[in-house]
Formats: C-alpha cells, sequence, structure tokens
C-alpha cells in the first residue's frame, strides 16, 4: 500500500479567497481591528447584521452600511462616499482585504487583527 501526503514548503504561503458565506459568518455581528498596510492606521468598525455599521478611526465615528455581494466581495458604503467592493482572503492564518493592483491582480492592503463578537463601539447603539 502506498501513501503519500501534500505538505507545504517553508516559504511557500498558502493563501485562499473566503466565499460569500465565509465572509458574512466572519464578519456579521462582530466588531473589527482592521490595519492599513499602506498608512499604518487602526480602523475599528462594527458591522450590524442588519447591514448598519459603525467605524472609528483617530477617535471619530462615521455611520455606513454593510452587505456581501454575490462574488464573495464585502461592500462598504460609509457617510456619503461611494461604496467599494473589496476582496477577503486568508493568508497563513491570517485574513486580509484585497483591492485590484490597476495590473490585472490584486494586491493586500487591509490587515484583519481581531473580530471580537458584539458592539464594541457603543454608546452609537445601532
Amino acid at each position: 500500500m502506498l501513501l503519500t501526503a501534500c505538505q507545504v514548503k517553508p516559504g511557500i504561503e498558502e493563501t485562499r479567497t473566503l466565499n460569500a458565506a465565509e465572509v458574512k459568518a466572519l464578519f456579521s455581528g462582530k466588531t473589527v481591528e482592521a490595519y492599513n498596510l499602506f498608512t499604518g492606521s487602526t480602523s475599528f468598525i462594527y458591522y450590524n447584521p442588519n447591514g448598519e455599521l459603525v467605524h472609528e478611526r483617530y477617535w471619530t465615528k462615521k455611520d455606513g452600511r454593510w452587505e456581501v455581494n454575490e462574488n464573495g466581495e464585502i461592500c462598504l458604503q460609509i457617510d456619503d462616499k461611494a461604496a467599494k467592493c473589496r476582496t477577503i482572503v486568508l493568508k497563513n492564518g491570517r485574513y486580509y482585504k484585497e483591492r485590484p493592483n490597476g495590473n490585472g491582480g490584486h494586491e493586500m492592503v487591509i490587515r484583519y487583527r481581531q473580530f471580537i463578537p458584539g458592539n464594541e463601539l457603543k454608546p452609537q447603539d445601532i
């Protein structure tokens, strides 16, 4: 009997894109800490299961909406700005948000640090 096993070689990173159900389960009803890989800023967003959100960065809160589209992208609309939809990926046990890079590929822009159950941005009470 011959047995084989697949192993990830050191230095090779596994990355996979989350589907719509996974994205909804990951964000819905949670306060999420997000670190911007380009600006170095940290923000917190509470993703209410009813589609509302509260975004806090630099001690300023903004309201908005969120949804997950049929492609599994998370779409955020904050204040009066147009909604932006982005892919969520899991890479070596960490979650990231990707955006198109202009060359036909994607680049990671946000690293999610933690997903805390409930609304930690009270007293907004949404």
